[in-house]
């Protein structure tokens, strides 16, 4: 099994959020850890860390696929559609990302859909997007 560190370390990045109240400024940051397997793991810096909600269910983005391993992300704030193009050290692409502010689970708005090479008998690995067209 891949573990994606490297999707921890992005998703903390894209997910880090800032907000100011007053004269007391305040960082607020979210940590999301994901692998292929539905296993998904969401933390905060207001001390809340759960296990992330999952389903295979079908991507509606451009070219999405009628089963891909989506993960809730809890309705986020400022979500931005796009699409995290993994590399393997060939320079091949071996993942995609793709984050969906309007996809939901269980009434959570706010998705990231992984998908993976096909190969290994993760749940992520249904093959990529057909004709694969980068959401804008």
């Amino acid at each position: 099994m891949k573990v994606k560190v490297l999707v921890a370390i992005a998703l903390a990045a894209i997910l880090s959020l800032a907000y100011n109240s007053g004269a007391n400024a305040q960082a607020f940051s979210v940590t999301v850890s994901i692998d292929e397997n539905g296993n998904g793991q969401l933390t905060n810096s207001a001390g809340f860390s759960g296990a992330m909600q999952f389903a295979l269910q079908a991507d509606p983005g451009p070219g999405g696929l009628a089963s891909a391993l989506t993960y809730s992300l809890l309705n986020p704030p400022g979500l931005v559609a796009g699409d995290l193009i993994l590399l393997d050290p060939s320079l091949l692409v071996s993942d995609i990302i793709r984050f969906n502010p309007d996809e939901s689970i269980a009434g959570a708005v706010g998705a990231i859909v992984f998908y993976s090479i096909l190969g290994e008998g993760s749940l992520a690995d249904t093959g990529f997007l057909r004709r694969y067209t980068p959401m804008t």
